[in-house]
């Protein structure tokens, strides 16, 4: 098997650097496969043949993308200390190598996700849509319409919290309670203010960058005191799943703890209860059937649906938190997807 692995790396002399949690797929696959690394930005040199590093001989060279049995996306946007590697930065990139990828998709290409799939999850405006049109319970949500409304969230009794609509380990998260008319001010426009299209943006990503906007939760103190519940679903089955405890919080850390250094985060292995499992399935039921879909993650606090993750749904298979055998049983679901995809 040939598989296109697209992700974010740091370049040292001839060595690649990866992400962490990207490290136990590849010691996973490199025995038994050949993973050829792709990097969003050498979209612009895409015409009949593409750019990649063949990590099993560690050459960079040029191939046709019909030579690969797929393309996968869910590593890509993983932390890394030595650059940043959000996907936020990288979607501009992403999107032009989505388009570039378009005529070797008619030719029998598979890319997994869909491209279309995973845009569609970019924001979290899925949240409000899939609140109102199905019957899955979502954290409590509401669109921020306008400054005079964002003013008026910070006044409330209870704390709240606004996200932006496209972002990532809660950059740009913060509490309103307490903050000034001009802080929030600032906030609006930075999120809400008027899109700029930049000269040779792509079509695709001005299409996503406009859907950018402002979401409104209330705190939740469970987040702090139970954790987040991660479950992951490939081809309509649970593989593994594990959950997101903080060791040490202050008032606005938890609502931010993925993107924060100075929140600890426990990682565990856990095992879903069936309510958590039957809702998990839910979802990616739903999802599937109006983006096909393979490789899901489903995010849970207190029972409810807090994300749905479409881009990058990989997490961390550590050793140190799942066994040997169900690591490798993970790996292998993800592959038999360009089989079945």
């Amino acid at each position: 098997m040939k598989l296109g692995l697209v992700l974010d790396v740091v370049q040292e002399k001839d060595n690649y650097i990866f992400a962490h949690e990207v490290i136990p797929f590849l010691r996973y696959a490199l025995p038994r496969i050949e993973v050829y690394v792709v990097q969003p930005e050498d979209y612009k040199n895409i015409n009949g043949t593409m750019p990649v590093y063949h990590l099993n001989d560690k050459l960079r060279k040029d191939i046709n993308p019909l030579e690969l049995d797929g393309i996968y996306f869910g590593h890509l946007g993983q932390a890394m200390d030595q650059q940043d590697t959000s996907l936020t930065n990288t979607l501009p990139d992403l999107c032009k190598l989505f388009e570039q990828l378009k005529p070797y998709r008619a030719e029998g290409l598979t890319l997994l996700n869909r491209p279309e799939t995973m845009l569609n999850f970019v924001s979290k405006r899925y949240i409000l849509d899939m609140a109102k049109e199905t019957d899955i319970p979502f954290i409590e949500s509401e669109e921020v319409k306008s400054l005079d409304h964002l003013l008026e969230l910070s006044q409330r009794q209870e704390l709240m919290l606004v996200k932006p609509f496209i972002s990532e380990r809660s950059n740009g998260t913060i509490v309103l309670n307490g903050k000034s008319k001009e802080e929030l001010r600032k906030h609006y426009e930075t999120y809400c203010g008027k899109k700029i299209k930049v000269e040779g943006e792509s079509p695709l990503f001005t299409e996503v960058k406009s859907q950018q906007g402002l979401i409104a939760q209330p705190y939740c103190p469970d987040f702090v005191k139970i954790g987040e519940v991660k479950i992951g679903i490939m081809g309509g089955e649970i593989t593994l799943s594990r959950i997101h405890q903080l060791e040490e919080s202050t008032l606005d850390i938890p609502i931010v703890a993925a993107g924060r250094k100075d929140a600890i985060v426990k990682l565990s292995r856990y095992t879903p209860t069936s309510q958590e499992a039957e809702l998990a399935m839910r979802v990616y039921e739903i999802v599937n059937k109006q983006f096909p879909i393979y490789n899901l993650r489903v995010d849970l606090a207190n029972g409810k649906v807090s994300e749905i993750e479409a881009l990058n749904p990989c997490f961390l298979t550590d050793s140190d938190v799942f066994s040997d055998e169900e690591i490798t049983q993970h790996h292998e679901r993800l592959l038999k997807g360009f089989g079945q995809y």
